[in-house]
């Protein structure tokens, strides 16, 4: 069985937390149209280096990069005051957030199945967005309809690259996206929009994957954290899913043109922004099981 990595409510971590792990390596993937991900621009403000910020003290620490007033992981998720709120109370040495803290700012869930959202009108190649929630519509039951007056939303908006919030943030959340991003990077920064995270920040990658700390670029190697590391409560099902639209590609985030994440036998691969995998609507099930087909 495929897996999606996400963020979920204590009681779903602890059913994911009892799945069996699978012992294959490899797991299948989704049909590709081409080997080229285009993923180098799921970045939040590409064009600015930002400063790496930690909250805590020794072991128990957690890193985000902060652009301008804007902290962000794993390069293209955007986190906002409350969100932020939580990881430096999580670690502060005087006392960790209760677990109610968390569902109310790092996990929540649009309400009843309802995403409302907003396209500005200065938005170019509007089609990108309006086939990539069509492909979230014809995967899931989610209604995805034109904000009017509802004050929790998704804002499409330019950017200098491709980045969302997390879950259902509160607020006229943005995603953004630059002139290159494409309809399959919109279906990834969505998923980010609905609570997923990478896939690489499953707990068990290390079964699977080998991270290149040294080919990472100095400053982001927090992008490759656990969500585990990160203080979330999560989970994941099944093995490892190098198919999902929610995967690093080999090369990213490398400050040398050499890989950074790897097979187990040191090979590269390829990930694809062309559709939702298998995985990725087992990982949607758990979210939202009332709105899975």
């Amino acid at each position: 069985m495929k897996n999606k990595t996400l963020l979920i409510a204590l009681a779903f971590a602890a059913l994911t937390s009892a799945c069996k792990k699978q012992n294959e390596q490899s797991a299948q993937t989704a049909d590709t149209k081409n080997d080229d991900c285009h993923c180098a621009v799921e970045q939040a403000s590409p064009e600015i280096k930002g400063e790496a910020i930690t909250f805590g003290q020794g072991n128990k620490t957690v890193r985000l990069t902060k652009k301008n007033d804007q902290f962000v992981i794993g390069g293209d998720i955007l986190l906002n005051n409350d969100q932020v709120a939580y990881l430096k109370h999580q670690y502060d040495p005087k006392g960790t957030a209760t677990e109610s803290t968390f569902i109310d700012y790092l996990s929540k869930r649009w309400t009843n199945g309802i995403v409302y959202y907003s396209i500005d009108a200065n938005v170019p190649n509007q089609a990108r967005i309006t086939d990539a929630i069509a492909h979230w519509k014809a995967k899931t039951k989610l209604t995805f309809t034109p904000r009017t007056t509802q004050a929790n939303y998704i804002r499409f908006v330019v950017g200098s690259g491709c980045s969302s919030a997390l879950g259902m943030a509160g607020g006229a959340q943005k995603l953004n996206l630059a002139s290159g991003c494409s309809t399959g990077n919109a279906i990834h920064e969505i998923g980010h929009a609905l609570g997923l995270l990478h896939e690489q920040s499953r707990t068990d990658r290390d079964d699977y994957v080998i991270i290149n700390k040294d080919n990472i670029e100095p400053g982001l190697e927090h992008n490759f954290d656990t969500w585990e590391d990160r203080g979330y409560t999560g989970g994941q099902t099944g093995a490892f899913d190098f198919g999902s639209i929610m995967m690093y590609p080999s090369s990213a985030f490398s400050s040398n043109g050499k890989p950074t994440i790897t097979k187990l036998d040191g090979s590269t691969f390829t990930t694809q922004r062309n559709a939702l995998s298998a995985g990725d609507l087992v990982g949607f099930k758990f979210l939202y099981p009332d709105y899975a087909l």
